[in-house]
């Protein structure tokens, strides 16, 4: 997908990206979840492609756990999204945190009409309460996972965590602060 908004912005050179975001331990417990999730398989056969030699070195030490593989897969996508930023134009990609949205579905909607130039509707809004927004999902990996597979994940896409502003709940929180979520659409 990130790969789709080089090619979509070729095409459509004033095409406006919306990034929504997600902490990297809910989507591992999340694709854990998933029968779809073809990375039981292993990364050789999955959509993502083969890791690269330092992700394939940090799945092995980690006796090929698949929590670990899934936040792998997603510190990969969220490279992925990072170099397609860095080539989108100026002004033209919102980023969003998926807990911010749950947490204040008005403001980040808002927010998200402003950033596509579309009006906040009547209509939007007889939309808008037909869906409730439950925050409490977001964090579900908390109890899902063990705290093994957590410090795992962790350990393995801390960086990243960081980079979003998702505080580190493992031992290794006092590494650095998190840092504010990047300037490119916050």
């Amino acid at each position: 997908l990130p790969i789709c908004t080089g090619f979509l912005t070729a095409a459509y050179p004033d095409l406006r990206v919306v990034h929504v975001v997600r902490d990297g331990r809910a989507v591992a417990n999340s694709w854990l979840q998933m029968g779809w999730w073809d990375g039981w398989r292993g990364p050789e056969n999955w959509f993502l492609g083969p890791l690269p030699d330092d992700l394939h070195r940090q799945w092995l030490a980690s006796g090929r756990s698949f929590p670990v593989l899934a936040a792998l897969g997603w510190r990969m996508l969220m490279a992925a999204f990072a170099e397609a930023r860095a080539v989108h134009p100026p002004g033209q990609w919102l980023e969003v945190r998926y807990e911010d949205l749950l947490a204040a579905p008005r403001d980040e909607l808002a927010r998200i009409l402003d950033f596509l130039g579309l009006p906040w509707t009547a209509a939007f809004e007889r939309g808008l309460r037909r869906y409730r927004f439950h925050a409490e999902r977001s964090a579900a990996y908390r109890r899902e996972l063990s705290a093994a597979q957590l410090a795992q994940i962790e350990q393995v896409i801390a960086e990243p965590l960081r980079q979003w502003g998702y505080p580190l709940l493992g031992a290794h929180d006092e590494e650095a602060p998190p840092a504010a979520v990047p300037a490119s659409g916050r």
